[in-house]
């Protein structure tokens, strides 16, 4: 008799923790999706702000202004980090993080 109760006892115990787990996992997948979507937007606007300087530096005002092309390729070099640290992050089973051989050629050219 006293087997079955502890035997109750513990499937109680074991549910509570299954059910505590189960809402903890959700918890954080939650924060992970709205990282990745964060991520995606400021990835987004990267690429606009690096738009906008192409066409600020095709003006005939700015041609060869080495700021503008330096903000250029500092904006360029932004949005590649923000890709692949999207790559990295994100549920997409097909993507393929960046090798260490391609951040250690980045970092190089910083």
């Amino acid at each position: 008799m006293t087997a079955i109760i502890i035997l109750a006892l513990a499937l109680a115990v074991l549910q509570t923790v299954t059910i505590i787990l189960f809402w903890y996992n959700r918890k954080v997948v939650e924060q992970w999706v709205a990282m990745v979507e964060d991520v995606k937007y400021v990835q987004k606007r990267a690429q606009e702000y690096g738009e906008h300087l192409k066409i600020v530096l095709s003006m005939d005002t700015y041609t060869g202004e080495p700021v503008i092309e330096n903000l250029l390729k500092h904006s360029g070099d932004f949005a590649s980090d923000l890709e692949d640290f999207q790559t990295i992050y994100s549920f997409d089973p097909d993507a393929e993080p960046p090798s260490q051989e391609e951040i250690a050629n980045e970092e190089e050219e910083d």
